[in-house]
C-alpha cells in the first residue's frame, strides 16, 4: 500500500470521526437547552461565606492559609 493512500484513509478516518462528534454535539446543545426551558435544570442559590473566604474541604492544615495569588506582575 502506498503511503498516499494510506495518509488519504486516515486523513479520511478522521474527517468521518470529526463529523460524528459535532453530530453528537449538536444534539446535547438541544437537550440541554430543552432541559433549560423546561425546569429541568435547577440551578442553587450561591450564599457567600463570612469573610469572603472560599470553602477549603479537605485540605492538610499546611496549606489552608496561604494566600489567594502568589507572585505575577
Amino acid at each position: 500500500m502506498k503511503k498516499s493512500m494510506l495518509f488519504a484513509l486516515v486523513l479520511a478516518t478522521l474527517v468521518i470521526l470529526s463529523g460524528f462528534q459535532a453530530y453528537q454535539l449538536h444534539g446535547l446543545k438541544h437537550r440541554v437547552a430543552d432541559m433549560s426551558l423546561s425546569g429541568g435544570l435547577a440551578s442553587a442559590p450561591v450564599t457567600p461565606l463570612a469573610g469572603g473566604q472560599k470553602p477549603v474541604g479537605s485540605l492538610p492544615s499546611s496549606v489552608q492559609n496561604l494566600p489567594q495569588m502568589v507572585g505575577g506582575c
